[in-house]
């Protein structure tokens, strides 16, 4: 998984060069089974050509599950999503493009624990 993951990423990356995109955003995985490497990661956006896999462009370890989007400054996000999985059922929902995965993560796991009466909880 994680060569081919490897040969994927190096692949999409010299289609943004050959098109031209100038700048890339990592999307993680938006489910319970996304690490903390990953999830700090979501939404962030570099510019193309400067690249290094493993620092800035996926697979970030092994099995990593990122991908990465071509990104346009000028292009709004209102109106669009993303799909995330709920831990319970498998079932795949949407979310806001714009929700980061610590976002979510906060929305999902804190927010149910705050209601539970849990005091802390370490992201």
């Amino acid at each position: 998984h994680t060569e081919s993951s490897f040969l994927m990423s190096e692949a999409t990356h010299a289609g943004y060069k050959e098109d031209g995109v100038e700048k890339y955003e990592i999307l993680a995985t938006l489910d319970s089974k996304t690490c903390n490497v990953c999830g700090e990661l979501d939404n962030k956006v570099y510019e193309v050509g400067k690249e290094v896999t493993g620092v800035n462009m996926p697979p970030f370890h092994p099995l990593c599950r990122c991908t990465t989007v071509p990104h346009y400054d000028d292009t709004p996000t209102e109106g669009l999503t993303r799909v995330a999985r709920d831990a319970e059922t498998g079932k795949t929902y949407e979310v806001p493009a714009d929700m980061t995965w610590k976002e979510w993560k906060r929305k999902i796991f804190i927010a149910p624990c705050a209601i539970a009466g849990a005091t802390t909880l370490t992201i």
